[in-house]
């Protein structure tokens, strides 16, 4: 007769066989047929299951957060760098700015930084290498500017870098591998379809293929391995053009047109989309009126559709997606400069799948 302490140590034995002899694999039971898991979209589909209901697409839900320092207007200066946003430049009664302030979404806190070499409004900024590189621009005492730098976070400096080759206000600038593309703005008092590119290795900038149509005051954006650009102002007024760019041949192409015609609008790519929200109509006699209206692009129907609304009427807001959220920040409307910063859940939407 086995005493109860070996009928003990067996059981354990057994336990261990079945289930330790590979501790980096855990067994799970089998999905039982017709069980549903939610996925968020884009994440890879498990071996078994098959799609049962795609979800509505999140709606904007706005919380206003700790504002910037001071009312500001800017429109394409603020960046993501090592989980924290950064905020330069812009404009407000006092006239343009050398101010830089980051955002630390933890603490909720803006704190101020070294202040740019160059006051600027109607820049543009965007990061490359972990660095932070503003554009062009106009200030007080220079008028339209060709002067451009770059700030590093580690050091907390900022650097000059050359030289754009000609003035430009109201542009828009984007960095896709490895290169910075500089897009349209002001040169000389006429809109341009400049397209430029900046090389940081040695500190040059190149022309490349012109924009389809002369615009200043439009957003650019990376989607489906091409800059997009969109909106703004040009000849006739503001515009609703969309044009898309390929880096790689050097070639633009004429895209579906947005549903208004936004100077200044905000834009920003979630979910395999392109959302243009706010912006401005400057083509008003009785002087400007803004737009709260935000619009999303759809590659599979190709167009856009009005899907919802910023929190305020609104142009000249920086945009910037951080941890699936996006944020909106400062901005001028019929009251005034905005030092508000608002921020809305854009985490992928849950879809359901069953196990067949």
């Amino acid at each position: 007769m086995k005493s109860p302490l070996l009928k003990l140590t067996a059981s354990f034995l057994i336990f261990f066989v079945l289930f330790s002899c590979n501790d980096s694999e855990q067994i799970a039971p089998s999905p039982v047929k017709g069980s549903l898991l939610a996925i968020k979209r884009g994440d890879p589909v498990p071996k078994g299951y098959e799609l049962f209901k795609l979800s509505e697409p999140r709606d904007l839900v706005w919380e206003e957060i700790a504002p910037i320092s001071s009312p500001m207007c800017q429109g394409d200066s603020a960046v993501t760098i090592d989980g924290k946003i950064y905020f330069a430049g812009g404009a407000n009664k006092a006239g343009p700015s050398k101010l830089l302030e980051s955002y630390d979404p933890t603490t909720n806190k803006w704190t101020t930084l070294d202040s740019m070499i160059e006051a600027r409004s109607v820049s543009t900024g965007t990061v490359l290498n972990n660095k932070f590189y503003m554009l062009g621009g106009h200030n007080n005492t220079k008028g339209r500017l060709i002067q451009n730098e770059v700030y590093d976070p580690l050091t907390n400096n900022w650097s000059k870098i050359a030289d754009l080759p000609f003035d430009t206000r109201s542009a828009s600038s984007i960095a896709v591998n490895g290169k910075i593309y500089f897009i349209g703005g002001v040169t000389g008092g006429v809109q341009t379809n400049n397209t430029l590119e900046y090389d940081p290795n040695n500190d040059t900038w190149t022309s490349k293929a012109g924009m389809p149509t002369n615009r200043d005051a439009l957003r650019l954006v990376f989607f489906e391995n091409r800059i997009w650009a969109l909106g703004g102002w040009y000849a006739g007024g503001p515009s609703n053009h969309v044009e898309s760019y390929d880096p790689v041949s050097n070639t633009w192409r004429g895209e579906k047109r947005l549903k208004t015609a936004p100077v200044y609008p905000s834009a920003w790519v979630s979910n395999g989309r392109i959302f243009v929200g706010g912006g401005g109509d400057h083509n008003v006699p009785a002087g400007p009126s803004y737009y709260d209206t935000v619009q999303a692009y759809d590659p599979e129907t190709k167009d856009w559709e009005i899907i919802g609304n910023l929190p305020l009427k609104i142009e000249r807001a920086d945009t910037v997606v951080l941890n699936e959220k996006v944020y909106i920040i400062g901005g001028v409307n019929s009251e005034g400069f905005s030092d508000k910063v608002f921020t809305a859940d854009i985490s992928p939407p849950l879809d359901l799948y069953y196990y067949k």
